[in-house]
């Protein structure tokens, strides 16, 4: 379970409890793509509201036999096929990138 924080009209922060919904039969999408674009910029700040996440799979060209670097650089565009898109506002931004940082740490990885 999660706190997710809300901000009432005094600015004051309060967390309510969120449970996730988690279907055990479901299988994870595959994902090997990663597109992320910038979305609308703030007029005041000019920064970023927020961004566009977008996760896609592609499968790797069947080929018989060895292929040659000529060969491969003749390879049509390989098709991107999106397995999920995300607007993500800033704030959402960064604690995604907390909460994979933490989980990088807690598997070893350092870079």
């Amino acid at each position: 379970m999660s706190e997710t924080p809300l901000h009432p009209q005094s600015h004051e922060q309060v967390a309510v409890a969120a449970e996730w919904e988690y279907d055990t039969r479901a299988l994870p999408a595959v994902a090997n793509q990663v597109l992320i674009q910038h979305a609308m910029f703030d007029g005041n700040t000019g920064h970023p509201t927020g961004m566009y996440i977008h996760l896609g799979h592609v499968n790797p060209p069947i080929f018989k036999g060895e292929v040659s670097a000529g060969q491969a650089q003749s390879i049509a565009a390989l098709p991107v096929v999106v397995v999920g898109n995300f607007y993500l506002p800033m704030q959402s931004v960064v604690a995604l990138r907390d909460s994979l940082n933490e989980a990088l740490r807690n598997a070893g990885v350092t870079e």
